[in-house]
């Protein structure tokens, strides 16, 4: 298995954060493409957005192969995003993967509320792929996750946790539960996202 460089995770965190910024209401793409979660525990929330998926070499990774799957949303006056992504592949196929730390998949989720940032990683869950296509990835996932960042973006409060992705589990930190799916379609730019 292939460790997921802490430089990919932080590319796909800034991306999906910039995303989620930008996004002024439901994606235009939402209808065709999505992805719907609902997140328990430290954090309770609903969240519905865009999904979307990218395959390839990615060049910080010296041209490595790499799948992600992301998704950002505004909603209720909270920014979301979601990623599960893994280096070292192509396409997924249909199948049922481990999520974890380090290794083959691993996700995120950020929450962004009165400019409060927390970021989660997931400890460990599963993956169900349930159709995997050039045109679409569809399926399901579980996982739990902790809290590895808590970040005033007003300035005021120095952040909570390391803010980048830990190498190992931070004993006491808050705990998430997420159950979701999804029906992603492939990104638009050929770029990973940065």
């Amino acid at each position: 298995m292939h460790r997921l460089p802490k430089t990919l995770m932080m590319g796909v965190t800034l991306a999906l954060t910039a995303a989620a910024c930008e996004t002024e209401g439901p994606l235009d793409r939402t209808a065709a493409f999505w992805f719907r979660a609902t997140v328990t525990g430290t954090v309770q929330a609903d969240y519905h957005g865009g999904g979307d998926f990218q395959v390839g070499a990615d060049s910080r990774l010296g041209g490595a192969l790499a799948f992600a799957l992301f998704s950002a949303s505004e909603e209720a006056g909270a920014r979301q995003s979601f990623s599960l992504q893994r280096v070292g592949s192509t396409l997924p196929a249909r199948g049922i993967y481990p999520i974890t730390l380090k290794d083959g998949f691993t996700a995120q989720y950020l929450r962004e509320v009165d400019r409060t940032l927390q970021a989660f990683v997931a400890r460990s869950g599963e993956l169900e792929i349930t159709h995997s296509s050039a045109e679409r990835v569809e399926g399901r996932f579980r996982l739990v996750g902790f809290q590895y960042c808590a970040r005033d973006l007003k300035g005021g409060r120095v952040p909570e946790g390391p803010c980048r992705i830990p190498e190992a589990i931070i004993p006491d930190a808050p705990i998430i539960e997420i159950s979701g799916s999804f029906r992603a379609g492939p990104a638009s730019s050929q770029e990973f996202p940065r």
